[in-house]
């Protein structure tokens, strides 16, 4: 394969939102331009195929991630952890839960043409370029001639040389505010965002009545963390043309970010109304419900949304937590089995598998997904926290205690790990191994009570009676429940006829 060919199939399959912007600005006229009228409302994205949306709508995750916004003609980005917040099921759990990562992760959903343009086929181009190179040897200052062929160069992904015909063109004709804007995507298209917004910027100041520039440039902004700035301008873009469906699927995912729930979701449902064929509103929404909780909605808006792009494999994925959360733990299955063929290595969609075979009290299949998870990132202490639940509920303590040891190592913050891994050692009555585990569990969360009562039973066992009331009497501080709980306990038994104990639990 040559590196022309590379290239041209890497652009036609990663941006065609924003090789069809360069096809809108040269397809304009060239001359001056003219004082703009404001657009009639109009739906966005004609004739573009169903599930494909502008590329900056939401990122892949190799996270979630899913997180977030890429641009239809910026380079996308990666994932987002900044979307709502993890909301995985952990049912059939005979530990305390283990931390939570995020779960919902923002699907990358391809990208969408730019308004009304007509599609071009690769071997229409090849046929155009060179008629287009001979018109421009013919009149080598003709601005027309070399935006048309800076956008057959586009097609053909020859980046380097549509950009020197843009150039050209606009030393030709400085004042034309489609070129800047064309510019402008070109060099979205190379990943130069600060001569994209630049080229942006201009286009508006030459005609502020350019809706796609405004959406661009609220593209660009986002990408450089600008929210605010980005929210202004799809509203300035929706305000000029209030049927542009783009603008408002990029305002839905930039309310999404920003977290104002209630705009976003209005939003997303005015894209959706404008141009049902966009994929981005109904996973935006899917994000929002699931964050309220409304785990049947957020299904439902999944569906939409893959039906729309049923290859995508983050949008399975938000699918199949969804499910989880509604109990539909064979749909859940089904839908994270689809995410895992459509990318192999996705470690989160294992995890969330995972967590559904658990649930249907699948075991060991839990654990060859769990393992597979392990395989692809074995410095995750989420992953070696939830195989080691399933394996503490089989009752192979060796393997859960390896497996907590593990994330505790990795994780250096959360107290769940140590204290579950003392559970462990309890259950094998090992109390001396289970003291330290609950002390180190509680170095991290001075405040988890159950840790302190776990460790007063160990500090009984071993026959420390002042250790074991010191924790018992901190334990009942920070939960009352646990002076009931004391009362009936045998581990208590060596200690029950202390005064100091009697005393703690009320029976002087």
């Amino acid at each position: 394969m040559t590196r022309k060919n590379s290239k041209s199939r890497l652009l036609l399959s990663a941006g065609p939102a924003a090789v069809a912007a360069i096809m809108l600005f040269c397809s304009l006229s060239c001359e001056r331009t003219r004082e703009s009228q404001p657009a009639e409302p109009e739906p966005s994205a004609a004739g573009t195929p169903a599930g494909q949306t502008s590329s900056d709508r939401t990122a892949s995750s190799q996270t979630t991630n899913t997180q977030p916004p890429a641009s239809s003609t910026a380079p996308s980005e990666e994932p987002s952890a900044q979307m709502p917040q993890a909301t995985a099921a952990q049912r059939a759990s005979q530990t305390t839960r283990p931390p939570q990562p995020d779960s919902t992760v923002e699907a990358q959903t391809g990208a969408s043409a730019a308004e009304g343009q007509p599609s071009i086929r690769r071997s229409q181009l090849k046929d155009m370029l060179p008629a287009l190179r001979q018109a421009v040897a013919q009149d080598p200052n003709n601005a027309q001639a070399h935006a048309q062929l800076a956008r057959g160069l586009l097609q053909a992904g020859e980046l380097d040389e549509a950009l020197e015909h843009c150039r050209t063109a606009l030393e030709l004709d400085p004042q034309n505010a489609d070129l800047h804007y064309g510019i402008g995507a070109v060099f979205a298209l190379k990943g130069d965002l600060p001569a994209a917004m630049s080229a942006y910027q201009r286009s508006i100041e030459l005609n502020p009545q350019n809706k796609d520039a405004h959406n661009e440039l609220g593209l660009i902004l986002r990408k450089k963390g600008d929210t605010d700035g980005a929210i202004a301008s799809f509203r300035k873009a929706i305000e000029i043309n209030p049927g542009f469906a783009n603008a408002y699927d990029n305002l839905c995912q930039a309310l999404h970010a920003k977290g104002t729930l209630v705009a976003a979701e209005a939003a997303c449902r005015r894209a959706s109304e404008l141009d049902p064929n966009l994929v981005n509103p109904h996973a935006a929404l899917g994000m929002i419900f699931q964050a309220k909780g409304d785990a049947h909605t957020a299904a439902a808006e999944y569906q939409a949304a893959a039906r729309l792009n049923p290859e995508n494999a983050r949008l399975q994925y938000n699918l199949g937590l969804a499910l989880h959360e509604t109990g539909d733990l064979e749909a859940a299955a089904e839908a994270l089995q689809t995410s895992i063929r459509l990318e192999n290595q996705f470690d989160m969609a294992y995890v969330a598998l995972g967590d559904v075979l658990t649930a249907q009290k699948k075991l060991d299949d839990a654990i060859e997904a769990y393992e597979r998870a392990i395989s692809f990132d074995r410095y995750n202490a989420l992953f070696h926290g939830r195989i080691a639940r399933v394996y503490f509920m089989k009752d192979d303590l060796p393997a859960a205690v390896r497996h907590y040891s593990q994330a505790y190592e990795l994780d250096t913050k959360t107290a769940q790990y140590p204290h579950e891994m003392g559970k462990a050692f309890w259950v094998q009555q090992k109390p001396e191994a289970a003291a330290e585990a609950f002390r180190k569990a509680i170095e991290r969360d001075p405040k988890l009570d159950d840790a302190h009562y776990r460790l007063a039973d160990a500090y009984a066992v071993l026959g420390h009676v002042d250790a074991a009331l010191a924790s018992l009497e901190q334990a009942i501080e920070l939960n009352e429940k646990n002076l009931e709980r004391a009362k009936s306990d045998p581990h208590f038994d060596q200690i029950r006829d202390d005064p100091r104990f009697k005393k703690l639990v009320g029976e002087e």
